[in-house]
């Protein structure tokens, strides 16, 4: 890695015929001081017959993250097109992307990749750009990926089983296997997607862009390897895991306005049931009041009868759960 990041700017965005960027890669960075280095040159090893360029967002971070980026913004001016900030925006609620980096992307297709996570395959780019222009009704495609554990919790695994198809928006949303540094889709989808994630009802971004993706176009998996998907340690507390829990019902119901499709309506409705139980349950269980009406009036909302004869057994298997959890705290 360290010798092809000594290529110069110039042979990195050979042709010369070309007089804009085909791909932005879109890139937040918040504390990723010990990643960022090896996201950077995963983008600098590309070798692509198209040049693109590198809209990496700091968020004020306050280890050695920017002076990384830097760096590469030193080598590469016209490649690394950072943005800095003093105060972190995150925090104030902002949209990053539709705000800060979306309104500066030049390319055709936008890709991604987190600060933390990091490209393995130097003709990654290449790929999906040339499935894109040979596939032009469909809006995005993704690949699989390799999972490692920052503190070695786990041993690396695939990401998920992704097979080399088209995926369906349903498929998309009940079964969000797609590592975001995996995804590639056409910039028109923007000013549609940055309508719906600027909801403040919607808490997840990457999903609501695959969805959105999904209700545009088709959306293709390719099963080859290309990335790396960093998971780090840390868990909820049961009173943050349902005030997310509840989010997540309600951001569902957003969808369900966003994409009328019939079929994921269906899905939406069903999964939305299951999480509004359950957390109903724990918020009982636990005497988390403040959450019971919100489970409540999601319950009633989202019932069907066909749901009526799993409730009993589904509700003996979480009790037991949780009496042994608690028996063994």
């Amino acid at each position: 890695m360290r010798r092809i990041f000594m290529r110069n700017e110039e042979e990195i965005q050979e042709p010369k015929h070309i007089d804009k960027p085909l791909v932005t890669i879109v890139t937040l960075a918040y504390n990723h001081g010990g990643f960022i280095r090896e996201s950077l040159e995963g983008f600098i090893s590309q070798k692509t017959s198209f040049p693109f360029e590198v809209i990496i967002h700091d968020d004020a971070s306050t280890d050695n993250t920017s002076n990384v980026i830097r760096e590469f913004e030193q080598k590469y001016p016209s490649i690394i097109k950072p943005i800095y900030q003093i105060e972190n925006q995150f925090s104030k609620g902002v949209s990053i992307g539709s705000t800060f980096i979306y309104p500066r992307a030049q390319g055709k297709y936008i890709a991604l990749c987190e600060g933390d996570d990091y490209w393995t395959d130097p003709n990654k780019l290449q790929k999906q750009v040339d499935f894109m222009e040979a596939h032009p009704d469909y809006s995005m495609c993704f690949h699989n990926a390799m999972m490692t554990w920052t503190d070695g919790y786990k041993k690396d695994e695939v990401f998920a089983h992704i097979e080399d198809r088209q995926y369906s928006i349903v498929e998309l949303y009940r079964r969000c296997y797609i590592p975001t540094a995996s995804v590639l889709f056409r910039s028109d989808i923007i000013p549609h997607y940055s309508n719906n994630v600027n909801n403040p009802k919607v808490i997840y971004g990457d999903i609501c862009l695959f969805l959105t993706c999904a209700s545009l176009g088709k959306v293709w998996g390719m099963h080859d390897n290309m990335s790396v998907y960093r998971k780090h340690p840390g868990g909820m507390i049961y009173r943050q895991s349902l005030d997310r829990q509840l989010k997540e019902v309600y951001m569902d119901a957003e969808f369900k306005k966003f994409f009328p499709d019939e079929e994921l309506g269906k899905m939406i409705k069903q999964v939305s049931f299951w999480r509004s139980f359950e957390g109903y349950i724990y918020s009982k269980y636990y005497g988390y009041k403040d959450y019971i009406p919100g489970f409540k009036a999601c319950l009633k909302k989202n019932f069907a009868w066909k749901h009526a004869t799993r409730i009993p057994l589904i509700l003996w298997k979480w009790l037991t759960h949780l009496n042994k959890y608690k028996e063994n705290r």
